[in-house]
């Protein structure tokens, strides 16, 4: 096995995926969001958020760490531009469409066979993401001294903006790369990037006793947090124009919600794993649709499809639902649902075999790998996938790929 599919096969590997915020979720939410933050090294949308993981209104993870100091404002002042290399020596990664962190995440590389110097963060990278204004790319707390994350965005030109300087916990980054919701301060915060790409904050409240941010839905932020220490188990909202954030986790519970995939392509639902009979002590769980404007209440349910494990990600324009399951012979498969027609016809779209976790890089393909451990190009209406020729991999620098936010 090369460096490379060792790499991404930890990295975008497992129901490690578990969840997410909208990413993931549902299946363990993404259930995952837990998931997520045990590899936060893994870049993994949407988002769905979401997964984590991700939908036009949803949102994905940012990263993980532990609770510090307050958030100071936010200049985007510039950091002066890192020094760009030549694409000759650099792997090859235009047949997947995607960016990807190697060398132990001291460069970037383009999915153009650009590399871009990470080293002006100081830090170790944590997670980065694709967006129409360059790469979000967070530093991981160092230590006692800086125990909070910073957020930055480097431009394609090469030049480095510090957007955040003291993100509590795991933030999250709306599918269209625009919006974020994370912890700071003491505070909730909900802000976007303006034209120019500086972070405008447009909402805050007390931060919760418990729970951070998981996605954004529209004008909702999901929350949640983890009772068991496994996947994320408690989910609330946030609705920054009805004012401060009111905990409300046990509406959540008594609807039965298991898990959050991911949110529509207009923001309206999200939707998640549901238990099928809520209070009657059953543990079937059926697809949910959730809305996000009435304390997550289940608005339709879809049963009788494939028993969903602990990750899922909706496709970037919220159509498609992927998520991992079993097969007749308890062989790991994805599931492919039609978000379009799924609460009105339950069936599946598609499975597919790759035992690892996939990234999806268009409306309806997903890049993951097969049980070859090579990596596969997949594609809604087909059920195999076509391999995809990676080249240059430095044998022992790691790879991580990142997703793509439109």
């Amino acid at each position: 096995m090369t460096g490379i599919e060792d790499v991404v096969r930890r990295a975008l590997h497992e129901q490690v995926l578990r969840q997410p915020p909208m990413t993931e979720p549902a299946a363990r939410a993404i259930a995952g969001a837990a998931a997520v933050r045990r590899r936060h090294t893994v870049l993994a949308v949407g988002a769905a958020v979401v997964a984590l993981v991700a939908a036009v209104s949803g949102g994905v993870a940012l990263h993980d760490t532990g609770t510090g100091p307050g958030l100071p404002p936010s200049t985007g002042a510039p950091v002066p531009a890192s020094p760009s290399l030549s694409p000759t020596v650099a792997p090859s990664l235009p047949a997947v469409g995607l960016s990807a962190l190697v060398e132990n995440n001291s460069y970037l590389l383009t999915p153009r066979g650009e590399l871009l110097w990470l080293s002006k963060m100081e830090a170790q990278p944590g997670r980065a993401y694709q967006t129409a204004d360059g790469w979000l790319v967070n530093s991981l707390a160092t230590g006692p001294a800086d125990p909070t994350g910073k957020l930055w965005l480097f431009r394609p030109d090469g030049s480095a903006h510090k957007l955040l300087d003291g993100v509590d916990g795991d933030g999250v980054v709306s599918s269209d790369g625009r919006r974020l919701a994370w912890l700071g301060g003491g505070k909730l915060n909900l802000g976007h990037l303006d034209d120019s790409g500086a972070l405008v904050t447009d909402a805050t409240s007390p931060a919760p006793e418990r729970g951070y941010p998981l996605a954004i839905a529209g004008s909702a932020v999901l929350l949640g947090y983890t009772a068991t220490g496994g996947g994320i188990d408690n989910f609330d909202v946030w609705v920054p124009q009805r004012g401060r954030y009111t905990a409300a986790w046990d509406k959540a519970q008594s609807n039965g919600i298991v898990g959050v995939f991911g949110a529509t392509a207009d923001g309206r639902w999200l939707i998640g794993n549901v238990l099928a009979s809520p209070g009657s002590g059953g543990k079937g769980t059926c697809l949910g649709r959730l809305d996000p404007m009435d304390s997550l209440r289940v608005v339709a349910r879809a049963c009788g499809l494939p028993e969903a494990h602990e990750w899922g990600t909706v496709s970037p324009d919220g159509h498609w639902l992927a998520y991992q399951s079993n097969d007749a012979a308890s062989r790991v498969q994805i599931t492919v649902l039609d978000l379009t027609t799924v609460f009105q016809q339950p069936k599946v779209a598609v499975t597919w075999q790759p035992e690892a976790a996939g990234i999806w890089v268009g409306p309806d393909t997903m890049v993951g790998q097969g049980p070859d451990e090579r990596f596969y190009r997949y594609r809604v209406g087909q059920p195999a996938g076509e391999e995809i020729a990676v080249t240059g991999m430095p044998p022992g620098g790691k790879v991580f790929l990142v997703p793509k936010l439109s």
